[in-house]
């Protein structure tokens, strides 16, 4: 995937003779355009506009999920700072970690020694 840019927009009615520009489309291929729409009554709605014969439908339900968990996360405890925020729900974890076992000892080595070392 390309660019992510989010906009955001409100719902709030506009004045006799003015209309909302229609949101703006990706630019060029791989980038996803996602749209939150604020509703007056507090709650948002996520849209997202990508390259379908590029990216999976998953994949960006994927991205929705976890940047409306962010974003929920972040209205109600404002003070936590981004990166506490935990992108992965348990079940996301345990099948991302599926085929491995748990019990295994982590190897303190820096990665690239690591990768040298196999290599």
């Amino acid at each position: 995937m390309g660019a992510v840019t989010l906009h955001v927009v409100g719902d709030q009615s506009l004045p006799e003779g003015l209309r909302r520009l229609d949101p703006p489309q990706p630019a060029t291929q791989g980038e996803c355009l996602l749209i939150a729409q604020r509703h007056q009554d507090g709650g948002l709605t996520l849209h997202a506009n990508y390259a379908r014969d590029l990216l999976e439908p998953a994949l960006i339900e994927r991205l929705l999920t976890h940047l409306a968990r962010v974003l929920c996360t972040g209205l109600k405890e404002p003070e936590l700072p981004v990166a506490r925020i935990p992108l992965l729900m348990e079940d996301e974890l345990d099948h991302l970690s599926a085929p491995y076992t748990d019990d295994a000892e982590n190897d303190p080595r820096p990665v690239h020694d690591l990768i040298a070392d196999h290599a």
